[in-house]
């Protein structure tokens, strides 16, 4: 079964060798997670520190090298030749789509051909300006959008995008991480108490611990990013995490 945010705080304070009321952590008193544990850099009545480090990481894992799948659709109109992946709605709810692998469009049973923007601008140089047709390739417009050559001439179609997400933030104390197994979630852990630890330097044993903690989670995020498929690697996540990530 996969593992809570209740857990994951667990994990956390025990790493910290904190408890519930520590300082450490800013922390309310009580013991039912989530909210119940208040924030360093956030407030408010469902504010949580530990929560907020929590999603940072998973953000950060999903960024940079653990692929989580996810598709998307759009009704795209006639005559509209690009459009931001966040136009995109995923099929997980509240999973965050940020980089495309693959479109179809409409009833196709084919995906679209991938074409360079630049080799589309040499193949015709009126190419914004080209006549409405059935697209037959898909570009990278930027890093935030697509778009299909040639214009689509339906008045509309659904337009499925297959690509990598981040995940829906964890926002209950029950909140599960589905999407990836329970025994990379320590990576988690450590990336949180490494952080809480750089916030408290006045505190010795934190300190000394802070660039243990933080050594382990990049080095774990290293052994995930050298078992990406190499062709998923160079086209999605070129860079190595320990060199800033994507």
């Amino acid at each position: 079964m996969a593992l809570q945010l209740l857990d994951l705080e667990k994990s956390l304070l025990n790493l910290l060798g904190e408890s519930y009321d520590t300082t450490a952590l800013d922390l309310r008193a009580g013991a039912a997670g989530g909210a119940t544990i208040a924030g360093i850099t956030t407030s408010g009545s469902t504010a949580s520190t530990a929560k907020a480090l929590l999603n940072e990481a998973a953000a950060e894992l999903a960024r940079t090298c653990y692929p989580v799948p996810e598709t998307g659709t759009y009704t795209w109109l006639a005559g509209e030749r690009t459009h931001l992946i966040s136009d995109f709605t995923p099929t997980t709810t509240g999973n965050v789509l940020w980089t495309v692998r693959g479109v179809k469009y409409g009833s196709q049973t084919v995906g679209l051909r991938y074409c360079d923007r630049s080799a589309l601008e040499r193949s015709d140089p009126d190419w914004m300006v080209t006549a409405n047709a059935a697209p037959t390739y898909w570009y990278r417009d930027g890093e935030m959008s697509i778009g299909l050559y040639a214009k689509p001439t339906t008045s509309s179609a659904t337009v499925t995008i297959d690509g990598y997400a981040v995940p829906k933030p964890l926002a209950a104390a029950t909140d599960t991480l589905a999407w990836i197994p329970d025994d990379l979630t320590h990576l988690l852990v450590w990336y949180a108490a490494a952080k809480v630890a750089q916030k408290n330097l006045e505190d010795e044993s934190l300190a000394m611990r802070a660039p243990v903690w933080q050594g382990l989670y990049d080095q774990g995020r290293m052994d995930l990013w050298n078992k990406i498929d190499l062709r998923i690697r160079k086209a999605h996540f070129p860079t190595p995490p320990m060199s800033g990530g994507k």
